[in-house]
């Protein structure tokens, strides 16, 4: 086990507060899918504890049970990181691509689901490029003379000069770095 600051430690692979008395804050995003997660989680928690808020980070599902079923250990995950949004009082997002154009479906969910429960939000987007030139750098789009943008199949293609679909940037406050949308959260939750 290793400590990185008095806010948090590494327990496997699940960051783990040592603090409970900050406004806890689930931090949502492709992020546990990173090949260097611990490092990462770890720097965000650091992060959050210097704005004043305690870093909860999604749950894996625990240590691997030779024996249990894929769908079981899915639902475990679901399960676990539903409760964990649920007792959190803000989510930070990380809408960056993530496979693709898109953010994380599963990240998008979340959202949905906290901003249902009526929780605080903020995202981020680290590549700062509109949408349309996210599609662009993985598929062909053509632009048509009355200016619509359209991909290879035909399908309209949002130029609004957003980060993402304008569902996601109009659902909340929206920022290029997770340091300036916790600084955000930060002041809702009146942390400070």
């Amino acid at each position: 086990m290793r400590y990185t600051s008095h806010h948090c430690k590494w327990r496997g692979k699940r960051l783990l507060s040592t603090m409970s008395s900050l406004p806890r804050v689930y931090l949502a995003g492709p992020d546990v899918f990173f090949p260097n997660a611990a490092a990462h989680f770890d720097a965000l928690c650091a992060l959050a504890a210097s704005h004043g808020l305690q870093g909860l980070v999604p749950v894996d599902g625990g240590p691997h049970e030779p024996g249990l079923l894929p769908a079981m250990r899915a639902k475990r995950i679901f399960e676990g990181n539903v409760a964990l949004i649920r007792s959190a009082d803000a989510m930070l997002v990380n809408l960056q691509c993530f496979r693709g154009p898109e953010s994380d479906s599963g990240t998008v969910w979340e959202l949905g689901f906290a901003q249902g429960l009526g929780l605080p939000t903020a995202a981020y987007f680290p590549d700062e490029r509109d949408y349309i030139e996210k599609v662009r750098s993985h598929m062909p789009v053509r632009t048509e003379a009355n200016g619509r943008s359209e991909d290879e199949a035909g399908c309209f293609v949002e130029d609004l000069g957003l980060p993402a679909n304008l569902m996601l940037v109009f659902g909340g406050p929206c920022f290029h770095t997770a340091d300036r949308a916790l600084a955000s959260l930060a002041r809702r939750l009146r942390v400070g």
